[in-house]
């Protein structure tokens, strides 16, 4: 079937296109809404500004397509392949991408709001500008979570999403947007997070070696058992965070600001805590083994049990704090 056959039955009220074949063919500003192309091969195919709102174009390939400011919303192509395709611009609100290909694809500015996007594979993706607003890209079962790693996601949004499991690992998200997001399990090791928003996120048992979190508000969120070994948290606010049996050990918080949060028997292990605030925050039992404390804020901290004898604390502040030994420090 070639292109003008394929507009001809459309045009003549026909919708079933399952299994065709197009190949390096212009279809720019088509409208081909509510029309079947499951199975279908279309790689190389020029789509720009097409309407394809509703399409079925399930276990099809793509790759190498150009999508540029199409409308794909609520289309489905669950398990296609789109590797290296251009989807600059484009609109895919409520797209059914379960266990679809994105590898490589250039998305800069795409809409993805509340699109289903569980297993999906977004490696090295440009995510640049793009909105993923309320998307679900949650893990399933056995079935591998979500993969963005080497993604780039420059101020891009991610709010409200579902990303619990998701591997971000390597990916640049400076200056995103995550806030109330789900990243329960998550592993941003070697992510770039500087300057980004993941306050009232989920980060429970998230991992975070090695990642870059300067400036990174992450107030409200939940971090309890996660794994932040050696990471940069230079001047991130972690203010009313929960932190709980976390291992921060070798990570640096040189100016950070951890006040009211909850760090019980978290482990802040040789971490850099020069300047810190961790004013009223609670420290029961945490462990600050050969640390880094010089001029640290403890005012009103909670320190019962805390092990801070191997600190270097020089200039630090405990007025009001409850220390190890349970007296209560009273500046002179």
């Amino acid at each position: 079937m070639d292109i003008e056959e394929l507009l001809w039955r459309y045009q003549k009220g026909e919708r079933q296109f399952p299994d065709s074949k197009f190949s390096a063919c212009y279809l720019g500003a088509i409208d081909l809404v509510e029309a079947n192309f499951d199975r279908s091969s279309m790689c190389k195919i020029n789509l720009t500004f097409a309407y394809l709102n509703r399409t079925s174009i399930r276990n099809a390939q793509l790759d190498y397509s150009i999508l540029a400011g199409v409308t794909l919303t609520h289309a489905n192509l669950e398990r296609s392949s789109l590797k290296n395709v251009d989807l600059q611009g484009a609109d895919l609100q409520h797209c059914t991408l379960q266990f679809t290909n994105l590898s490589w694809v250039n998305a800069m500015d795409a809409n993805f709001s509340r699109a289903d996007l569980r297993g999906t594979k977004l490696i090295s993706a440009n995510l640049n500008g793009a909105c993923f607003y309320g998307a679900n890209f949650r893990q399933e079962g056995r079935h591998e979570a979500a993969d963005l790693r080497s993604v780039s996601a420059l101020k891009t949004d991610f709010r409200n999403c579902n990303l619990s499991g998701a591997n971000f690992t390597g990916a640049n998200l400076t200056g995103a947007n995550l806030s109330g997001a789900n990243l329960k399990g998550a592993n941003l090791s070697r992510t770039n997070l500087t300057g980004s928003n993941l306050s009232k996120t989920n980060l429970s048992d998230a991992q975070f070696g090695e990642t870059i979190l300067h400036g990174t508000d992450l107030s409200y969120a939940k971090l309890e058992r996660a794994i932040m070994i050696s990471c940069d948290a230079t001047g991130a606010k972690f203010m009313s965070a929960s932190l709980n049996d976390a291992n921060l050990s070798k990570s640096n918080f040189l100016d950070a600001d951890l006040s009211n949060g909850n760090f019980v028997r978290a482990n802040f292990t040789q971490a850099i805590l020069t300047r810190a605030k961790f004013v009223k925050a609670d420290l029961v039992r945490a462990i600050f083994t050969r640390a880094s404390a010089e001029d640290i804020d403890f005012t009103g901290a909670n320190l019962s049990e805390a092990d801070i004898g191997s600190a270097n604390t020089l200039g630090a502040t405990f007025t009001g704090a409850k220390l190890p030994n349970g007296q209560i420090f009273i500046s002179v």
